[in-house]
């Protein structure tokens, strides 16, 4: 993840980039983290912690959506090759 604090931060948000690329409604696709608290809903007292708790919590999703789709890729696979020969 990138950072990026402004000359006006604390009173302007700062813009926080994922560098790797990320497919989240609240990710552009050049990784530039896309929520209200961190364009016209910012408040300085917010700060830096509530960035990096934004990007957890995108990043935490993504990594839920990755070990779903690898739990039914193993399970099918599982299904296919033991439920074949029953049939």
């Amino acid at each position: 993840m990138k950072l990026v604090l402004g000359k006006n931060f604390p009173t302007e948000p700062p813009k926080g980039y994922f560098l790797t690329k990320i497919f989240h409604p609240n990710v552009a696709s050049n990784g530039e983290i896309c929520v209200n608290t961190l364009k016209k809903d910012w408040k300085a007292s917010l700060g830096i912690k509530h960035v990096l708790l934004v990007s957890m919590i995108i990043d935490t999703c993504r990594q839920y959506v990755e070990f779903l789709l690898m739990f039914y890729r193993n399970s099918y696979v599982f299904i296919n090759f033991f439920l074949c020969d029953m049939l």
